[in-house]
C-alpha cells in the first residue's frame, strides 16, 4: 500500500484490524524486516491493526526533497499517521534507529501514543556519545560460516553474536539483502549530519506511557547502558537486557523477543 506524505509516495504494509501500532525499522533497513518479527506474536492476538512502514530511502519508499534529518523523518510520520490512522489511539515500536524515532514520534503525539516499544533503540544519535561493548562473536558454526562467501562472512561476523545457518539465513533476507536495496547516499549523509535530533536528545521530560525496552547485552552499535542512564525519565518502564545477543538479537532470540513483546502488549 501507499500514501502520499510530503510529494512522495510512502510503502506501508497493513495486517489486521484492531488498535494501531506503527511499527518502524532501523537504518537501511525495511518493513520486510520487522513483520517476521511481529507477526508470529500478533498473528493470534486479534485485536492489533499492524502498521510497518518503509522510511524514505529505505525499502519502496523514495527519498525525500526536504531537509534530510530525523525531525524531518519524523514529520512524515506524523503526517503519515493523520492520514493512514487519524486520531485513533495507537502504540509505536522501533527497532534501532527506529526506536529513536518512535520515541520523538511518541513524544510529538503526545497522549495518543499509549505504548511505546524499543528494540535495541538508539539513545545517543553520535556514535561518540554511545558506551557500547566491544564487538564479539558468542557462537558460531564453524562449518557454516565456511560456505559463507568473503563478503556474507565479514557482514555475519560484524553484525551477528550468534552465527549458524538458520539465524544467518533469516539474517541474510531480513538485513543483508535489504542494505543493497536502500539509497546508501541519502541515509549516510542523514548519518553523518543531522541524525540527531535535538529536541529529543537535549529536552528530556518524564514519559508517563508504559514503554517496553528489550536490549542486547553485547550489542556493539547501540549497546545497553545508554538505555539504562535514561530509565529516570520513565514512570512506567519494563526492561529486559538480553544476554548472548547482538544488535540483531530479534533474529538470534526470535521466541524470547516475541515472548517478551507478547507480555508486554497483553498487559499494557
Amino acid at each position: 500500500m501507499k500514501v502520499e506524505v510530503y510529494g512522495i509516495n510512502v510503502h506501508y504494509v497493513e495486517i489486521g484490524q484492531g488498535i494501531p501500532i506503527i511499527i518502524i525499522p532501523g537504518l537501511f533497513i525495511s518493513s520486510k524486516s520487522m513483520i517476521p518479527t511481529m507477526e508470529p506474536i500478533l498473528c493470534d492476538m486479534n485485536k492489533y491493526r499492524r502498521i510497518y512502514i518503509d522510511m524514505p530511502g529505505m525499502g519502496q519508499t523514495p527519498k525525500h526533497n526536504m531537509e534530510n534529518s530525523s525531525e524531518s523523518m519524523i514529520k512524515i510520520l506524523i503526517s503519515f499517521i493523520d492520514k493512514v490512522v487519524g486520531k485513533e489511539k495507537l502504540y509505536v515500536m522501533g527497532y534501532s534507529y527506529g526506536g529513536y524515532l518512535a520515541t520523538g514520534l511518541a513524544r510529538a503525539l503526545d497522549e495518543q501514543a499509549i505504548g511505546e516499544i524499543r528494540v535495541c533503540g538508539v539513545v545517543n544519535a553520535k556514535m561518540k556519545d554511545r558506551n557500547l561493548p566491544k564487538n564479539e562473536v558468542i557462537e558460531v558454526d564453524e562449518d557454516f560460516l565456511l560456505t559463507l562467501s568473503d563478503e556474507e562472512k565479514e557482514f555475519a561476523l560484524k553484525d551477528l553474536g550468534i552465527i549458524n545457518e538458520k539465524i544467518f539465513n533469516r539474517y541474510k533476507v531480513e538485513v543483508y539483502d535489504e542494505l543493497r536495496k536502500a539509497d546508501r547516499k541519502f541515509i549516510l549523509d542523514l548519518f553523518f549530519n543531522q541524525y540527531n535530533y535535538e529536541l529529543l536528545e537535549k529536552d528530556r521530560i518524564p514519559v508517563k506511557r508504559p514503554v517496553l525496552f528489550i536490549v542486547g547485552k553485547q550489542d556493539p552499535v547501540c549497546g545497553y547502558k545508554d538505555t539504562l542512564s535514561i530509565l529516570d525519565y520513565y514512570e512506567n518502564p519494563t526492561v529486559h537486557i538480553i544476554n548472548k545477543a547482538s544488535h540483531n538479537l530479534h533474529i538470534e532470540h526470535a521466541e524470547l523477543v516475541n515472548i517478551l513483546i507478547k507480555d508486554w502488549l497483553q498487559k499494557n
